[in-house]
């Protein structure tokens, strides 16, 4: 899929909310980068300021008569290396910029990185709390980004599958919502 028309017509006419353009020579780069910290006046930086907006009036939209804020957002895409890690870090990023609380949440159990854009560690997170081996407030980890919060993949489970077999894992959704 190459274009928003393309986009909304394979999805039934469900809306583009969004268009990020690549980051020229992100991919050479063997470190990762939060573009909406780095270079905060970048066509990226915009684009996901473009996004935040988006995601805002389509809540507004969604439920004019009444709470009507957005809670969760699900990044995620058919394939590998489609950009779902660098999304969630700088959307959370611009958000967090616009005065928002977020806490972004690894789930990724093939190539977990999302703690790496915070210089964190995966080590404890998700899997941690789904399996009751650490409270879900000693599992999230603070980034250098005020009101921006972060909650790793944790230990990647040799099922990843089964980790959702539980109300667990909607439960910590809910709590963190």
């Amino acid at each position: 899929v190459y274009t928003k028309d393309e986009a909304e017509r394979l999805s039934g006419g469900a809306p583009v909310l969004g268009i990020v353009p690549r980051v020229k020579n992100w991919e050479r780069s063997k470190r990762l980068m939060l573009i909406a910290e780095a270079d905060p006046s970048s066509q990226a930086s915009e684009a996901y300021r473009s996004l935040r907006i988006s995601l805002q009036f389509t809540s507004y939209q969604r439920g004019q008569s009444g709470d009507t804020q957005l809670k969760t957002i699900l990044v995620t895409s058919a394939k590998e290396a489609e950009g779902k890690t660098s999304t969630v870090a700088n959307l959370g990023v611009i958000l967090a910029q616009a005065g928002k609380r977020v806490v972004v949440v690894s789930c990724d159990f093939r190539r977990p990185r999302l703690a790496a854009f915070f210089a964190k560690p995966e080590t404890t997170g998700f899997t941690s709390v789904v399996l009751g081996e650490k409270e879900l407030k000693d599992a999230i980890q603070a980034t250098n980004t005020p009101g921006l919060s972060l909650l790793g993949t944790g230990p990647i489970p040799p099922s990843p599958a089964e980790l959702f077999n539980s109300d667990k894992p909607a439960e910590i959704f809910q709590l963190l919502a």
